[in-house]
């Protein structure tokens, strides 16, 4: 929930999708011009300085903290779990469009890394929180994806190994809610699931 400085009466709260809904009474109503987050009305994520965030599922933001910029009133900052996004509300005074988020994490941005190898004669191979699985070709540079695929904003990258005698195949524990655990020929750049699974027990929602 952010409190506009210029005018206490306006208050914006937001959910973990980046949907906002605003009052003009300090709270006594809600409605007078949604921020929708519906099909009709979709939300979009812009996140020009990092490569795989812009090509990840961010559909799920687990709303930290909003703000208003206190020099510039219809700058709505929002902290996640990865990063920090800004919107300008402004831009949305008919209400008739979602917002539209920018990324402001480069540097900043918060995964969890499980487990890092770094099988010889290849690349390191990071399996983290959130986003199962990074291949690290260059260091100094963001990964444009991160595997196995980008079909779910949450998944876990619990564990990494790496064959002795064949370095290049890589095997990866990654799930949650879903099951996308697998192996990767190549060092961890491409994945493919394995051919069967133990039954998968879904973690609960709290």
């Amino acid at each position: 929930m952010a409190v506009d400085p210029s005018n206490a009466a306006r208050v914006v709260l937001g959910d973990d999708g980046g949907i906002l809904i605003q009052s003009l009474d300090r709270g006594a109503t809600w409605g007078q011009g949604v921020i929708w987050g519906s099909a009709a009305y979709p939300i979009t994520r812009v996140a020009n300085d990092m490569s795989w965030l812009a090509w990840t599922n961010e559909s799920y933001m687990s709303n930290g903290n909003m703000i208003f910029d206190p020099s510039a009133s219809n700058t709505l900052f929002f902290s996640e779990g990865i990063g920090v996004w800004h919107t300008s509300l402004a831009t949305n005074q008919n209400w008739d469009v979602g917002p539209t988020w920018y990324s402001q994490s480069l540097g900043i941005e918060q995964l969890v890394a499980n487990k890092v190898i770094s099988p010889p004669g290849g690349k390191p191979v990071v399996g983290s929180w959130d986003r199962p699985v990074f291949y690290i070709d260059n260091p100094d540079l963001y990964p444009s994806t991160h595997g196995p695929d980008n079909k779910n904003a949450i998944v876990m990258g619990w564990g990494l190994d790496y064959a002795s005698n064949n370095p290049a195949f890589v095997t990866a524990v990654m799930n949650w809610q879903t099951e996308k655990s697998g192996y990767s020929n190549d060092g961890g750049q491409t994945w493919h699931p394995f051919a069967s699974y133990p039954p998968f027990l879904c973690p609960p929602a709290n």
